[in-house]
């Protein structure tokens, strides 16, 4: 095959790049990703977690290509072009998949409070595809870098095409999501993450015929309605069984702090802003330091020195985010007991299903009694209609007064004794 290049995946099989996008693969950008851990720390919980941000970037590509091929074969998929044009917006869309994660900082979501304010890996992904070698190689290509990098980084001031095709990327269920649950689940040997991909990528369209006044929207086929309640449980248990798996993160409060303390002091505790500095910053990188550092910091990450969980609870999301508070001033009052060093919180949540936004819409072919094409997926399924946000409280004590800290936790939080902790 002339031009084209073949990377085996252990998903997919064969994933098949163009010489443009060889050249964005063999780019130092692109090739920082593989030294950018898809789970952080994980995998000193999980060990074979020891994937790349790399190979999620190839397996998203190829993942993507599958969706927009069968929605642009599908009724409705000539929203996305025909011709010369749906040629272009299939170009732009592979792009902007392959490069969607170029912006992530080290050991990916572990250390990312330590952004610049209000900056998120989302911002610095769309500088690095208009700024640097992979902007010049973008343009060298003839390629529209600021779409793809609207596409990639789901900004909402494009065409409605590029808005559909951001959609199809990171929407709640587009190929980012496919592709991460199942590669995760697969390298730390879960089944939390599996769903039927395929009866979801073949049920994907697009609704609403922008020609005839209506504004077209990416839907799931009823067929495929149990699919996509499958995809967004799996979600559910990844995030509650590994994402927020309780030794995961103490590593990342410890790693944060490490990170902060140890390798950015001289710019106060923050990643840099400036692209050149912000790229030579890896795993690898903060991996070294690890290594050579005698700190107490460094001990609690490579000397399985991490604190313990001393006490948990689940609470549900509050508009004033009284648990939060909770969390915070509980804090407060066992360091004052136990030590200022010696404790930890994590308040770690997730919106499982955006409900006020109706992110999932179900297209039958046949209109119901109410005489409705389309309704919510939490219409049509009860279990995606009861779920919640529910947030995660933990406090970590280090390992030799954790049973001490769990017992004051149990003996605080008693009902008649939290309001005394919300009023100090």
């Amino acid at each position: 095959m002339s031009g084209l290049t073949e990377f085996r995946d252990p998903l997919y099989g064969f994933i098949v790049l163009d010489e443009l996008e060889c050249r964005l693969v063999d780019s130092p950008p692109f090739q920082r990703l593989r030294r950018i851990l898809e789970l952080g720390p994980t995998y000193l919980v999980f060990p074979s977690g020891c994937h790349s941000r790399f190979e999620h970037s190839l397996g998203t590509l190829e993942v993507a290509t599958r969706l927009f091929d069968h929605v642009a074969g599908k009724p409705g998929g000539t929203a996305l072009g025909e011709g010369a044009g749906l040629f272009e917006n299939r170009r732009a869309f592979r792009l902007a998949a392959l490069l969607h994660d170029l912006g992530h900082a080290p050991f990916s979501h572990a250390a990312e409070t330590l952004l610049p304010g209000g900056v998120t890996h989302e911002s610095y992904t769309r500088r690095l595809i208009r700024e640097g070698a992979v902007g010049d190689i973008l343009d060298a290509g003839q390629v529209d870098k600021k779409r793809v990098a609207r596409i990639a980084c789901e900004t909402h001031d494009g065409d409605p095409i590029d808005q559909l095709l951001a959609e199809l990327l990171t929407g709640e269920i587009g190929a980012d999501r496919m592709d991460y649950l199942r590669r995760d689940s697969y390298h730390l040997g879960v089944a939390y993450g599996v769903f039927d991909t395929e009866r979801l990528l073949r049920t994907i369209r697009i609704a609403g015929d922008p020609t005839a006044g209506g504004v077209p929207r990416i839907v799931v086929e009823s067929g495929g309605a149990f699919a996509a309640e499958g995809l967004i449980m799996a979600r559910v248990f990844m995030f509650l069984n590994v994402y927020f798996h309780k030794t995961r993160r103490s590593l990342d409060i410890h790693l944060t702090d490490f990170i902060a303390q140890e390798c950015l002091a001289q710019s106060h505790g923050a990643y840099p802003a400036a692209l050149e500095e912000y790229l030579a910053l890896d795993d690898h990188v903060i991996q070294r330091r690890l290594g050579t550092s005698t700190s107490e910091l460094a001990r609690r990450v490579v000397g399985r020195e991490h604190f313990r969980e001393a006490f948990v609870w689940t609470a549900p999301e509050t508009e004033d985010n009284t648990e939060e508070t909770i969390a915070r001033l509980l804090c407060d009052r066992l360091r004052e007991e136990f030590g200022r060093d010696c404790i930890k919180y994590d308040v770690a949540g997730k919106a499982p299903y955006l409900h006020e936004e109706s992110s999932v819409q179900v297209w039958s072919e046949r209109a119901d009694i109410t005489g409705r094409q389309m309704r919510d997926l939490a219409e049509a399924s009860p279990l995606v209609k009861s779920l919640k946000t529910v947030k995660m409280v933990r406090m970590y004590a280090r390992k030799d007064i954790r049973d001490r800290v769990e017992r004051r936790c149990q003996e605080i939080l008693q009902p008649q004794q939290t309001r005394r902790v919300l009023n100090g």
